[in-house]
Parts: C-alpha cells; structure tokens; sequence
C-alpha cells in the first residue's frame, strides 16, 4: 500500500515548481513589461488629442477661409458689400471666437434670407435696419477658437472685391498691421516639451511650429505635428492660409509670423 501510493518523482518536482512562487527576477521583468506597455500607451495617447486638435483647427481655418472667399465672390457678383460680423463686443486684441455671422448690407425685401437687388447700400454690415444676416456659423471644433489678432468685428469685401473692415464706425481699408490677421494655438501638438500639459494653462507648452533658431530669415517651421493651416491673413486684394511659425519663439503670435505654404 505504502509502494502504491508513493508519488512519482517528476509529480514532485512540479509540485514544488509550482509552490515556490514568483522569482525577483521574474517580477522584475513582469514590472518592467508593464512599465513600457503604460509608458507606450500613454504617448499614443497624447499622440492621439495632438492629433485630434491638430486636425480640428485645419478644419476650422478651412472653413472660415470659404466662407470669407464665398462674400468676396458674392460681393463682385451682386455689386454690394458682403463680409462675416464677428461679436467681439467693444473690439479687442487677441479675442477668440467660435461663432460669427455672414452677412450682406441691404434689406432683406423678400424675407428669404437674401439682400434684394433694389434695396440701397451705405457698404457696412453692421448699422441696424441696414444689413441682412445670411447664415450664423459655428466652427466645426468649439474647443479649438480662432483667435483675432487685431480689436476688429469686420471682415468684408467692397463690390470690386477690396477688402475693408469697420473701425470706430467708419468703413476703412487701411488696417492696423496691413493685413488682418487670426490664428489657433495647438498647445495639445507640442510633444517636446518637458511638463507640458495642454489642458492646464499654468504649464508651458509651444502652441506653434518653432525654426530650427528663433530668427525670421530661417523660419523652418517644418515640424508635422502642427497644422499645415493654423492662421489666416486677409490684405486687400488676397485672403490666405498659413502655418503659424512662432519665429521669436516668445508662444504668442505676432504681425508676420503666419508663414503661406
């Protein structure tokens, strides 16, 4: 009986293989798997919103930019002025929005949303009783703004398709840094930056492409992980898009640094 039930050696041998428990050096290398498997994960992760907003503010410089082209086109085209009305009430610098309004200037006869042919003209979108609003529009990210570099509500486009814009009440085409500027800052897009943390305002993080040395006859601004449309510049014959290359590298943008593609 004793013989019987005498166990096998290698039944022995794997039951204290499998009481013995776990190595240091296998824990340690379990941890260590662990470790890059979070550390990947995490980047991917910040990769990922980087490349989220990224996309996101290209969306919205797009989308400002037709609209704009569409009231210069409109203007030429039904002899009146036409232009977007942002609601940057007693107007200043660097004013984010996410909404603004298309508009015409002429009365609305019809009641179908159109400036009538017949009705009269002063060229300003922005006096009561004598401006249609064709259409309000969103931005298609409300989380990524566009900024207003210069204190304006205006951008619009006389019947020969000169761009003018409304300071103090009155119709001008000379603006305050020769062209109108706006731009998005991409603080999710820095990758770079050590304690960067897009989502708290108190971190530092580089919310443009910067060149390779801060100096404007070298911009570079050729790094991928920011938008290839991050501003928009408006003069008065010519509205285009840009990337935004913080040339002084000082974060915050200034006249000149939206670098046309």
């Amino acid at each position: 009986m004793d013989v019987m039930r005498r166990k096998h050696p290698i039944s022995q041998v794997r039951e204290m293989k499998t009481e013995r428990g776990y190595s240091f050096i296998e824990l340690l290398v379990v941890i260590t798997i662990v470790s890059i498997l979070v550390g990947v994960f995490t980047y991917n992760v910040v990769v990922f919103l980087g490349t989220k907003t990224k996309n996101n503010i290209e969306s919205n410089i797009k989308q400002l930019y037709t609209d704009l082209s569409e009231m210069r086109v409109r203007s030429m085209a039904e002899n009146r002025t036409f232009g977007i009305f942002i609601n940057n009430t007693t107007p200043s610098q660097r004013f984010d929005f996410t909404t603004y309004q298309n508009r015409c200037d002429g009365v609305d006869l019809s009641a179908n949303g159109t400036c009538a042919v017949n009705s009269t003209s002063d060229g300003k979108i922005t006096d009561s009783g004598g401006y249609v609003t064709l259409r309000t529009a969103t931005l298609q990210s409300q989380a990524d703004p566009i900024t207003l570099f210069d204190a304006i509500q205006v951008f619009a486009f006389t019947d020969k398709g000169i761009a003018i814009t409304e300071i103090g009440g009155t119709l001008t085409s000379t603006f305050p840094n020769v062209e109108l500027q706006l731009y998005s800052s991409c603080r999710a897009c820095d990758h770079k930056t050590s304690a960067c943390n897009a989502e708290d305002p108190t971190t530092t993080c580089q919310g443009a492409a910067t060149p390779t040395s801060c100096n404007a006859s070298s911009p570079g601004c050729d790094d991928s992980s920011y938008p290839e449309y991050s501003c928009l510049t408006v003069s008065m014959t010519r509205i285009k898009m840009g990337k935004w290359c913080d040339l002084d590298c000082n974060g915050a943008y200034d006249s000149g640094e939206c670098v046309i593609k």
